[in-house]
């Protein structure tokens, strides 16, 4: 029948084999950490915890944020800031975080924590290509010589 022809053609196919590798960083307040730039990828998210440090327990608190600004370059004045986790010590001392962060966004991307110092758990999924860097221009050709007599020159 119909169907059965094109079920057989699917089974056979094998699902798109996707990469990932572990991703951690300690985030220290005033110091973001730039998501990675890879092409055909994304940065999974899965947890965030406190990281230690000489506060007493009733003030340490934290916040995880993404900070996006248009250009390529983080411009502090405009960038724009969103709230991903908030922690404190009298909570759990780690919390699931469920977010997935594209890593060929043209804009500047950067995880910073707000408070106190974090660590920050996920996984890089995807290609995991670093996008390739325009080349730069090769050497132009040299000028050929426009007769026999200015080819035999150069080559003495």
């Amino acid at each position: 029948s119909f169907g059965d022809s094109n079920c057989s053609k699917f089974q056979l196919m094998a699902p798109p084999r996707i990469r990932k590798r572990a991703w951690k960083r300690q985030i220290h307040p005033g110091k973001p950490v730039s998501i990675p730039r890879l092409l055909d990828s994304a940065l999974r998210l899965t947890a965030v915890a406190l990281d230690g440090g000489d506060a007493t327990p009733d003030l340490r608190q934290a916040e995880l944020q993404l900070w996006t600004s248009d250009g390529q370059e983080l411009d502090m004045a405009n960038c724009q800031r969103f709230t991903l986790s908030r922690l404190s010590a009298s909570a759990a001392p780690l919390e699931r975080l469920k977010a997935l962060l594209n890593c060929e966004e043209p804009r500047a991307v950067q995880l910073a924590a707000v408070g106190h110092p974090l660590l920050v758990f996920g996984t890089l999924e995807g290609a995991l290509q670093a996008p390739e860097k325009p080349k730069a221009k090769a050497n132009p050709r040299p000028n050929r010589p426009k007769s026999e007599e200015e080819f035999f020159e150069r080559v003495e």
